[in-house]
């Protein structure tokens, strides 16, 4: 059989539909990072290195995404609040990093509609930003409150979420704390107390009024739930599993709480554990 007979009848046996081995198309053998640039891709440069000018088969220039923001404003206990009168805006504040969570630009800035409590930035760049969220006047000029940034990473050029909350009428503690025996002072673990140990934060404002937020004492360090502004006598204790107080700190006096979106840092609290 000559050479072109054989060939004619491979061809047929591949492509007939009874069966046996297709030889796959161009679609299936597409492979990013082969060096090869298939259907679909806009590039590809043979590596996995992010941001050299090719990465994950798009250009580096043209590889956008965006910042899927949402934002509730709401008060202490918990109902929704409107939009401040004159805060119109919420703006999405992104501001480009590096790996290690550095500025490496100017923030990029889009300005979205404060009562639709979601909306979408502008295409972005594709890379790592540190992102927040501040309810402003549209000129950006007067600010009501701005969230804590958060970490949010478009470098595989797939939108991601970022979502806030502000409290229009109060704010929260921030606090680390340390047990020791209250015989001598010496330095105990959350376990010498019990396993499934919390810290309590009680907060008066000498109304008789008191709230309070516990906290797992194994973090070492916490924010509490909200607090209505004004100022508080605050007590920070160690408590069991079943809630027994095993010991409490010197109450800390004039501790005030701001709106909005107010945290005050209480320090680092050295809390005495009874009977050890």
């Amino acid at each position: 059989m000559g050479k072109l007979a054989l060939f004619a009848l491979l061809a047929a046996c591949g492509n007939n539909n009874g069966g046996g081995d297709d030889i796959p198309d161009a679609a299936t053998l597409a492979k990013c990072g082969d060096g090869h640039v298939d259907q679909g891709e806009q590039c590809d440069d043979g590596n996995s290195i992010a941001n050299d000018g090719c990465t994950l088969c798009m250009i580096d220039a043209q590889r956008m995404a965006a910042i899927d923001a949402t934002w509730m404003l709401s008060t202490v206990a918990g109902t929704a609040a409107p939009c401040p009168s004159g805060f119109d805006t919420a703006a999405v504040i992104a501001t480009p990093t590096d790996s290690n969570g550095a500025p490496t630009g100017a923030p990029l800035v889009s300005l979205l509609d404060c009562t639709a409590n979601m909306g979408t930035s502008d295409k972005l760049p594709a890379t790592t930003y540190s992102a927040q969220i501040a309810i402003t006047n549209h000129a950006m000029s007067q600010t009501f409150a701005t969230s804590d940034p958060q970490p949010v990473d478009l470098s595989d050029a797939t939108d991601k979420p970022l979502d806030a909350t502000f409290l229009t009428d109060g704010g929260k503690f921030k606090l680390t704390w340390k047990l020791v025996k209250m015989s001598d002072g010496t330095p105990v673990t959350c376990d010498a107390v019990d396993t499934m140990a919390r810290v309590k934060v009680l907060a008066d404002p000498g109304s008789g009024m008191a709230s309070s937020s516990t906290l797992s004492c194994a973090a070492g360090m916490g924010i509490t739930s909200p607090f209505v502004a004004g100022t508080y006598m605050v007590t920070v204790s160690i408590l069991n599993n079943v809630f027994t107080n095993k010991g409490a700190a010197p109450v800390l006096t004039r501790q005030i709480i701001v709106a909005p979106n107010g945290v005050t840092d209480l320090g680092t609290i050295s809390i005495p554990v009874t009977a050890l």
